[in-house]
């Protein structure tokens, strides 16, 4: 059996063009790869900021909260009791 030149040629057309597409692909799939990382790391770094402060934040509001709970009690003063004893 003998292989025209233009049977060859189709052949390894098509194999040529596969193996380009295959590579274009995969360098796309690294350079998304890459971007997202970077993003990632840079969004990680100004949450990780944010987060700091919102902390300090909620630290704050928490020591004033226990303050205004505690001035409420002082306004209401003590629960009354259900049985009075006489």
């Amino acid at each position: 059996m003998t292989v025209s030149i233009e049977l060859v040629t189709m052949i390894v057309t098509v194999a040529t063009t596969l193996l380009g597409l295959a590579a274009g692909f995969g360098w796309m799939i690294t350079r998304t790869d890459a971007r997202f990382e970077m993003f990632e790391q840079r969004m990680d770094a100004r949450f990780e900021k944010s987060e700091q402060r919102m902390d300090a934040r909620f630290e704050k509001v928490d020591v004033e909260l226990g303050e205004v709970k505690i001035a409420i009690a002082r306004l209401e003063g003590p629960a009354p009791r259900l049985l009075v004893a006489r």
